[in-house]
């Protein structure tokens, strides 16, 4: 599938107007899914072209990286201006072939990400709340929501509300405070 193929949603809202997207994903490394046959291939030139595409749309790009060596190319694209900053990177955690969801191996891509970025970091149950609350005490953001956990607890489906509010209690608990969508909003200098 070509770029445009994958991004034809965002190229369309983005042409109707009515539903304009501020935020974008793109996944910056390729990777595989368990020891079987699957794999999601993204190469740099791959990244390179959804990251113009959507600069040229004005959508903010949200880069995920799923290994130690993905912020590298995350640095990259910020230095040729394919993504305007301040970048907005995602953590991904929690599959046996990402990169362990342990302090250490977060520690190690928190120093390798570009300068002023924005970064969060999400991890698939069993850990998601450990994992959101080491980002915050590393200064990052908790990203949270029904795309990375369907649990509140072990076999208790959540809602996203529900998995909003526990985050924002363990965040509040931690002392650390919560963006208004406003301040989200100058943060990433989204238009």
């Amino acid at each position: 599938m070509t770029q445009r193929e994958r991004m034809r949603h965002v190229i369309e809202l983005c042409a109707e107007g009515l539903y304009r997207p501020d935020i974008a994903t793109l996944d910056c490394g390729t990777l595989n899914f368990g020891d079987g046959n699957r794999a999601y291939i993204s190469t740099p030139e791959y990244c390179r072209e959804g990251a113009a595409i959507m600069r040229d749309l004005k959508v903010k790009v949200e880069m995920e990286v799923f290994d130690t060596g993905n912020p590298w190319f995350v640095k990259q694209l910020v230095r040729k201006r394919l993504v305007p900053g301040p970048a907005m990177i995602t953590a991904v955690h929690g599959h046996p072939t990402m990169v362990p969801a342990d302090v250490g191996h977060l520690l190690a891509m928190v120093n390798s990400l570009p300068e002023n970025c924005v970064w969060s970091r999400f991890r698939h149950q069993p850990h998601a709340d450990a994992v959101g609350s080491a980002s915050i005490l590393l200064g990052g953001n908790v990203r949270v929501g029904l795309e990375d956990n369907l649990y509140l607890s072990r076999g208790v489906y959540a809602s996203n509300a529900q998995l909003v509010q526990k985050a924002r209690t363990i965040i509040e608990a931690m002392g650390a405070r919560i963006l208004s969508p406003a301040w989200a909003r100058e943060r990433l200098q989204l238009h």
